[in-house]
């Protein structure tokens, strides 16, 4: 599955050690803060929804600047770049450049992901019947990249020591270059001719952004209200490039990548709550005892990457091969159904404990199999939509767009999160905790399931008039 096409095999490899080291990042920030820097919980979230929210935010950016002034290849590589450094300085220095260092992986994030997947799209010329498929397959390396790092990062850490953890995130991030330049010449070469304007401009634009991420981190709520009106200047923006378009074909195409961006805004609101409440909840409010042995709380998260594992394997080999088209709204709403399931778990799960209670281990187990399917049939599938819907010239802003509208869903997600905050974590205070986390994921659930019958009959509606002469 994976041998046959080398762009995919190549871009498997260099994103399952990309994905270690932000899985380090997603097991560990929260228990960091709260633990070793001994950040209060309200302030942990925020700083949390800051960093992630602007992870995935950032690569509107870094789609702009690999469509305009470097080419995917060169972004991808200052991308790499800029997390090496990121983690080195966090595992070293830790508390003392905080910000500094978690700027530097935000940028680092940011720039690599619209950039990889730019380049995975361009081996497919035109409209390609099997490219949500082999998007998915290679959307396996994150999975298993995921399952590997939060496995072993909550044990590396309490074992020995978080800078150690941070230490070892860097060098997953100098194998994934290494890969990277080794490899390149697999990817199509560019048509990028460099210029003293192209590079003075490029270099500005990662100082410049560097400034405006190491504010932002530290300014939260500032950093949510740029993130929304971003997000609705980037509406008006693709609503404008729609009724530019030259036919009604690519109009309706526009607009329907437009509705995924909305439907990835609604998932990841409510799957990074995995990263940020869900982690705390597994430390407190988790029986995390399996056959006398306490399992890490900064490894739960990983049954999250062994569900998409397993989960992207079977929709690929039962479902995905067999499609003779990409059927792109069917997989969005599956993912949008799966993920009020996952939300639904939560509330279902604290009513069958006794009251007062924790909660059984395999819950968690059932809400991250439901959260890595609804990722998998969404995130990848809305990178391959970017190939399918989008012209060429806006492809790689399109990408970006893909990935902000992820950030968009963290920063409401960091909003969300602040509802679950109690005063104390204790066995006195674990009956009131498991109302509050049962109240506040039911409610979620059911925006959720009245949100994916929305989308789905717009976009009906939409992909019936893209097929009508």
């Amino acid at each position: 599955m994976l041998i046959k096409n080398k762009p995919v095999t190549l871009t498997f490899f260099i994103t399952l050690f990309q994905t270690m080291s932000t899985g380090v990042m997603f097991s560990l920030t929260v228990l960091y803060l709260t633990l070793s820097l001994k950040v209060t919980e309200q302030e942990a979230y925020a700083l949390n929804a800051a960093l992630f929210s602007l992870f995935y935010c950032l690569p509107l950016v870094a789609g702009i600047v690999s469509d305009r002034l470097l080419d995917a290849k060169r972004t991808l590589i200052i991308g790499q770049l800029f997390s090496i450094v990121g983690f080195f300085s966090l595992a070293a220095l830790g508390s003392e450049i905080l910000v500094a260092s978690l700027s530097c992986i935000a940028i680092g994030g940011a720039f690599y992901l619209p950039s990889m997947w730019k380049l995975l799209n361009s081996c497919f010329q035109g409209h390609v019947k099997k490219r949500s498929y082999y998007f998915t397959v290679a959307y396996i390396s994150l999975a298993t990249g995921g399952v590997i790092s939060t496995f072993s990062s909550g044990y590396i850490a309490e074992y020995l020591g978080y800078h150690s953890a941070f230490y070892i995130g860097g060098i997953y991030n100098v194998i994934a270059l290494v890969l990277f330049i080794l490899f390149h010449r697999i990817y199509p070469t560019s048509n990028y001719q460099r210029s003293y304007r192209k590079v003075s401009f490029s270099a500005a634009a990662f100082a410049i952004t560097f400034i405006i991420v190491y504010y932002l981190i530290q300014q939260p709520y500032i950093s949510s209200i740029v993130i929304y009106i971003a997000g609705v200047l980037l509406v008006i923006y693709f609503s404008y490039l729609a009724l530019q378009a030259k036919t009604v074909i690519e109009r309706k195409n526009i607009f329907l990548f437009l509705l995924f961006c909305f439907i990835a805004c609604a998932y990841w609101s409510i799957a990074t709550l995995a990263q940020s409440n869900i982690t705390l909840f597994a430390k407190y409010n988790l029986n995390r005892h399996i056959f006398n042995f306490e399992y890490p709380a900064g490894s739960v998260i990983s049954f999250w990457y062994i569900s998409m594992f397993i989960c992207a394997i079977l929709v690929c080999v039962f479902w995905y091969r067999k499609l003779q088209h990409n059927a792109f709204n069917q997989k969005f709403f599956i993912g949008l159904i799966v993920t009020t399931l996952a939300s639904i778990t939560i509330p279902a799960a604290i009513l069958m404990s006794e009251t007062g209670a924790q909660v059984a281990f395999f819950w968690i187990v059932i809400f991250f199999f439901f959260l890595g399917l609804g990722e998998i049939l969404i995130q990848p599938n809305g990178n391959a939509a970017a190939g399918e819907c989008i012209p060429e010239k806006h492809r790689g802003f399109a990408l970006g767009a893909w990935q902000f509208a992820g950030g968009l869903g963290v920063a409401i997600s960091g909003q969300l999160s602040m509802l679950t905050i109690t005063k104390d974590h204790t066995a006195n205070n674990l009956a009131l905790s498991n109302q509050m986390y049962s109240q506040v994921f039911f409610y979620i659930a059911i925006v959720c399931l009245i949100f994916a019958v929305i989308a789905y009959l717009v976009g009906l509606k939409l992909h019936a008039a893209r097929n009508t002469p």
